[in-house]
């Protein structure tokens, strides 16, 4: 009988085991290279170590910063962005390095350097959702971004990253919602930029107190990575549901999980039919029905489909057919819970064009679903303006909804206005606090009222005034045509200011307007000066600036459709006069730099896109205009090419200084030339024609480095420049900057007033309390609209002991040192005739499921015999068995539960005692045992623990495969050894 093989069969035995006990082993040590998120030993999921080449990397660019800083480099380009999103390419000087500058911290100048004033808050995708236990409205994340948490409250938004111990990654797109089981705001997931890889995140964190926490122990399983997921908090079945959204490769996913009781659980098996994989889903809390509702999302490419699905009972129904009024189809809208008027609130979005059209369609419309069905809201011209990804929340304390930011599709322009709806009526909040983040605007000192004028820019037709670190909108009774590019120049001859240029698109992408209207700024008002004036043709991109020898504006260049321009004009008195003079110009050229040169006599003007250029039409000749003649400098050490570039005369320097534009990175090889288009951050000043490198003075990033808007404030007496991207495009930030040194005042801030017992009886003592941050001390205090027998206290608490009853609106108003003037949201008093009795205790959740060593949250809220909300109540909390849980970090009327070891129901008590009346209220807490699987070890064991019990697992393995392997063996131990193979006994003759 012929003989089979006996010894590789065993030995692939011993392989197979020890590949299967290292690859259970490996789940703990998941590959960190790549940035993703990888399962921690406590179960939880947490973004993956850095590499020790990172370090090394890192190391590398702070001595790379260094010896930038040594010879006067500039701050450093951003992280690429994902894919689909405008970038910088390149370093950022075009003509002495290969790799990205990166910035440090340069030494303050005698002049005091470069200081950020403020900044816009522009988020474009931003997560955002009301937080009822904290009285808020919370915002994370957004596109450019760093990973800041805002909350919105009396009309004011505060910025409390500083504040915090620990915050999620910074991140767009990130799924939010509150969820009362955990009596906090969950965030879930969204795009991550780490380093320069764009990932996608499946991390879980909750916000409660004024505090991140990542949530771990208990989590279970998490949802795969996703940005743009709707969820939404179901009511009826105490979860958080999450659905749809993008991953890592941009693909719509489906799949639906619940978040209960701090643990994720895949339900997607429940369903007996659910929404197709979709993108952006318009996904909220149904307020009427108590279970969630779905509208669209984009389910493939150019497929945009309008249904309707509400989850509720753990199963997902279809009611496209049954739904009345279904708003058309679209994506990226924005939607809320508006809990005020029940149901929900969709936004506008955006429907991709059909067959190729160019101009895409932005739904303006306002709709709300109630009870099964939709109805459009008749809110009028006063809605927000199209836009894509607002951020919208429910707001029960203005007893409506509340819509943040966004991005204009069609001008390319993030926004950062606020809106509230109430009653169905749309109503801007608090948008007037600074310029939007927009492209080209137009921006001018005036003398006249000493300040700081910007108009337009982004297609805008607004015109907003800045002085003493304070940005006002203003409101004239009629405005110029919005525009980009045009010219704005102060005129102090003629005590205004002049607009010229610009241009816009009307009537579609190419309906392009070159303007050459004249305007001018005085008292206020706009002027149309037009018809009377004359000028050139109509021009984008000329440069202006105002002549002080000769006490008149200087126009040239600029560029039309087919046709470039170098004519000189000048405006005096309230006309145009061409003044180019016979011979010796400056070529045709667009977005050069121009500025008045007293030094020197005369104006200045700096590169540009030149028609003589060869490197992407662009030049760095320097020109001066001196009594109606054009001279060209030979200079040494000229700034590199560029356009579009911030100038203006510094008074502080004695020169003219120059800030950033835009210019090209060229590499050459044997056989090719390459040129990138990227953005300068680098500062330069002109006196008596030498050029001066001054960028150790260290101003502004590349990334919103087109210093097109940049004047010299005489008022606040330093150099002001407004962060807006020019034609080299890409975003700007919206921050504002001064080169100088100047002292900014912190902003005064009123939170809005609180009472140590509400309501109160008559007779009976109450404590109000304000807090005050910011502003110039002293402070001067006055209480407004106290009750009779309260008196107002220059303090930020007053004692107060009401002698009549009814409902006070109390207010605070504070005055400060520096003649700022804030008065603070309205308190709701109420003072009540008969003592105040506790008539109500309740306890949020009621139930709630735990594994071992997981915990839970539970908020106690009261009210008094009338059902009015009651503070001034003491809280104590209890467990029945105590041996099956413990207390942990009790806060009045919030308590978080920890499950212990054995399973079983906890009994959660709440105390609550007030005026010596005390009553209770209950719920339920079920401990179960986590699940066995063959996932991420125990928290319990530590890490040599783990190693040695994957070893002795593996050692006893062998051991046993060695032991099949020689019993199984007849022949020579070295035959086997060498390969050979052993007859088996049946084969022996």
């Amino acid at each position: 009988m012929p003989g089979h093989p006996t010894f590789r069969a065993p030995f692939a035995v011993v392989v197979l085991l020890l590949l299967l006990v290292s690859g259970l082993a490996g789940t703990h040590v998941a590959s960190h290279g790549s940035g993703a998120v990888v399962p921690t030993s406590a179960g939880a999921f947490a973004p993956a170590s850095p590499s020790a080449d990172s370090a090394a990397i890192a190391a590398e660019r702070l001595g790379a910063a260094q010896r930038s800083l040594a010879d006067g480099g500039g701050p450093a380009q951003r992280a690429p962005l994902p894919e689909g999103w405008p970038a910088r390419i390149g370093c950022w000087d075009p003509l002495t390095c290969e790799t990205p500058r990166a910035m440090g911290n340069a030494a303050p100048s005698v002049l005091g350097g470069w200081h950020q004033l403020g900044r816009t808050d522009v988020r474009y995708g931003p997560s955002m959702c009301y937080d009822p236990v904290d009285g808020f409205v919370l915002s994370f994340g957004g596109l450019f971004d760093p990973g800041s948490t805002w909350t919105y409250a009396n009309g004011t938004w505060t910025n409390r990253t500083s504040s915090l111990t620990a915050s999620p990654p910074a991140r767009e797109l990130g799924s939010m919602t509150y969820d009362p089981a955990l009596g906090a705001v969950v965030l879930f997931g969204g795009a991550v930029l780490v380093s320069t890889n764009f990932t996608v995140a499946n991390d879980s964190w909750s916000f409660r107190g004024g505090a991140w926490t990542q949530i771990g122990a208990g989590l279970g399983p998490a949802p795969p990575p996703r940005y743009g997921g709707g969820f939404a908090y179901d009511a009826n079945d105490s979860a958080a549901v999450l659905f749809g959204g993008f991953n890592r490769t941009n693909a719509a996913v489906n799949g639906t999980w619940e978040l209960v009781a701090g643990r994720w659980s895949n339900v997607t098996g429940n369903q007996t039919s659910s929404p197709a994989a979709s993108s952006y889903p318009l996904m909220a809390a149904d307020a009427g029905s108590g279970g969630v509702v779905l509208f669209s999302g984009g389910v493939a490419a150019q497929s945009y489909p309008n249904q309707t699905w509400t989850f509720t009972g753990n199963r997902w129904t279809n009611l496209t057919s049954v739904a009345v009024g279904t708003p058309g189809p679209r994506i990226d809208g924005g939607i809320t819970t508006d809990s005020t008027d029940g149901g929900a609130v969709v936004f506008g979005g955006y429907l991709p064009p059909p067959n190729g059209t160019l101009l895409p369609a932005e739904p303006r419309d306002t709709w709300r679903f109630h009870n099964g069905t939709w109805a459009r809201l008749a809110t009028g011209a006063t809605a927000p303006s199209s836009r894509v990804i607002p951020a919208m929340a429910d707001d029960p304390g203005i007893g409506g909804v509340f819509l943040f930011g966004g991005y204009d599709q069609f001008n390319q322009t993030p926004f950062n206005d606020t809106w509230t709806l109430v009653a169905g009526t749309w109503t801007p909040a608090g948008n007037a606090s600074s310029p939007t983040p927009r492209l080209a605007p137009m921006m001018a000192y005036d003398t006249a009222t000493d300040g700081v004028i910007l108009f337009g820019g982004s297609g805008l037709n607004d015109t907003w005034s800045y002085a003493h670190g304070a940005w006002t909108l203003l409101h004239p009774s009629r405005s110029p045509p919005g525009r980009v590019a045009g010219v704005l120049t102060d005129d102090p001859a003629d005590h205004e200011l002049v607009l010229w240029g610009g241009e816009a698109i009307v009537g579609g992408p190419l309906g392009v307007v070159y303007y050459n209207d004249t305007w001018t700024w005085a008292n206020g008002t706009w002027t149309n000066l037009t018809s009377s004036a004359g000028g050139p043709s109509g021009a984008v991109s000329a440069s202006a600036a105002y002549d002080s020898t000769s006490q008149q504006v200087v126009l040239f260049g600029g560029a039309a459709r087919i046709s470039d321009f170098n004519a000189t004009w000048s405006f005096h008195a309230g006309k145009w006069t061409n003044a180019t003079p016979v011979g010796f110009s400056p070529s045709t050229r667009s977005g050069a730099t121009m500025a008045d040169d007293p030094t020197d006599l005369g104006v200045v003007l700096f590169g540009g896109v030149c028609s003589r250029s060869s490197i992407g039409g662009l030049c760095n000749d320097t020109w001066t205009w001196v009594a109606g003649a054009w001279s060209l400098h030979a200079v040494a050490h000229s700034p590199p090419i560029r356009a579009t570039a911030g100038a203006v005369y510094s008074p502080a320097f004695g020169a003219d200084v120059l800030f950033g534009g835009y210019g090209y990175h060229c590499i050459s090889g044997p056989n090719f030339t390459s040129c990138n288009q990227i953005e300068l951050a680098d500062t330069w000043t002109y006196r008596s024609g030498v050029w001066t490198n001054v960028t150790s003075l260290v101003g502004p990033g590349p990334t919103n480095g087109a210093g097109v808007a940049f004047v010299d404030d005489r008022s606040d007496g330093y150099e002001f420049g407004f962060d807006a991207p020019g034609e080299g495009g890409g975003f700007g930030t919206g921050s504002w900057w001064a080169l100088g040194a100047v002292s900014v005042p912190v902003p005064l801030l009123v939170s809005a007033p609180t009472a140590t017992v509400n309501p109160v009886a008559a007779g009976s003592n109450t404590t109000l309390s304000v807090t005050i941050s910011g502003g110039v001390v002293p402070y001067a205090i006055v209480w407004n609209g106290l009750p009779t027998g309260c008196a107002s206290a220059n303090a930020t608490q007053d004692a107060c002991r009401p002698s009549a009853a009814g409902s006070f609106d109390v207010t605070v108003t504070v005055s400060d040192a520096g003649a700022n003037r804030v008065t603070s949201a309205v308190l709701s008093l109420n003072v009540t005739t008969g003592p105040v009795m506790l008539g109500r205790v309740t306890v949020s959740p009621t139930t709630a499921t735990v594994d071992f060593g997981a915990s839970a949250q539970f908020a106690a809220s009261a009210t008094d015999s009338t059902g009015h909300a009651l503070t001034g109540v003491s809280f104590e909390w209890s467990l029945a068995p105590a041996a099956l849980g413990s207390l942990n970090r009790s806060s009045g009327g919030v308590v978080s539960v920890v499950g212990g070891s054995t399973a079983g129901v906890v009994e959660v008590e709440v105390n609550g005692t007030f005026a010596g009346t005390t009553m209770s209220a209950f719920a339920n807490l079920t401990i179960i045992a986590p699940p066995t699987n063959f996932g991420p070890p125990s928290a319990g064991l530590s890490a040599l623990e783990e190693g040695v019990a994957v070893v002795a697992i593996v050692g006893i393995l062998a051991i046993a495969a060695l032991a099949l392997v020689l019993r199984s063996r007849r022949g020579p131990p070295s035959a086997a050894l060498e390969g050979e193979i052993v007859e088996s006994p049946e084969s022996e003759p």
